[in-house]
């Protein structure tokens, strides 16, 4: 099963995002069947994986059984129906795992095709609504490292300017990321 579309739907309009406020972006709207999917898959399988055992188990104990069984007659007999029952059990579990997985990993490659098409439509927006603020603190940064560097260090103040430092170099990879110059 694929849900895989062209494009994400734009159910939200990247103009009205709070880019500040939004925590992950796979609770946008957009990616909301995807993520959806995943979860129901996911759900699938460790249901799955709990029933295994248990079947496994089941299979052990007529198995077990029926070894006591042949054992005490002498004879060789054909294997009883629950023994029959309780490994195409086992075996119709771990096939369906394994058609429930293979949909899972399509899912999940579904859902990250989404997410880079949604990544590249909220761009703009996000260049727009955070650029300047990112802009701003590297101006501020560079400005106090520039002073240091043209009046001499300010006192008692190691820490403070390796972590300016440090900022500076993220905050211009993270401008660098949404392609403001």
């Amino acid at each position: 099963m694929s849900i895989r579309t062209a494009v994400p739907a734009a159910a939200t309009a990247a103009s009205d995002l709070n880019f500040l406020l939004l925590a992950r972006l796979d609770l946008l709207p957009e990616l909301g069947p995807y993520v959806e999917a995943c979860d129901r898959l996911s759900a699938e399988i460790t249901a799955i994986d709990l029933d295994i055992p248990r079947a496994t188990q089941k299979l052990g104990a007529c198995w077990r059984g029926f070894q006591t069984a042949t054992t005490l007659s002498g004879a060789t007999q054909v294997e009883a129906p629950e023994v029959t029952e309780a490994r195409a059990e086992v075996a119709a579990l771990q096939a369906q795992r394994t058609a429930v997985a293979t949909e899972a990993a399509a899912a999940r490659a579904d859902l990250q095709v989404a997410t880079v098409q949604l990544k590249a439509s909220l761009l703009p927006a996000l260049r727009e609504q955070l650029g300047a603020p990112i802009d701003q603190l590297l101006h501020g940064l560079e400005a106090s490292l520039s002073v240091e560097r043209l009046l001499g260090p300010t006192g008692g103040h190691v820490q403070g300017r390796e972590l300016a430092r440090l900022l500076l170099a993220y905050l211009t990879a993270v401008r660098d990321v949404i392609g403001e110059e």
